[in-house]
């Protein structure tokens, strides 16, 4: 979160901006388990 709060007002409405124009979890389908082994 203070990655974020260190943004600037115009940087932080292009990094909403872009995030608004996302679609889904994207085309890489990767799930982890519970060990927190990411596995396909």
């Amino acid at each position: 979160m203070r990655f974020l709060h260190s943004f600037d007002d115009r940087v932080m409405s292009a990094t909403a901006d872009y995030l608004s124009r996302l679609h889904g979890p994207g085309a890489v389908r990767k799930i982890m388990r519970n060990d927190g082994v990411v596995v396909d």
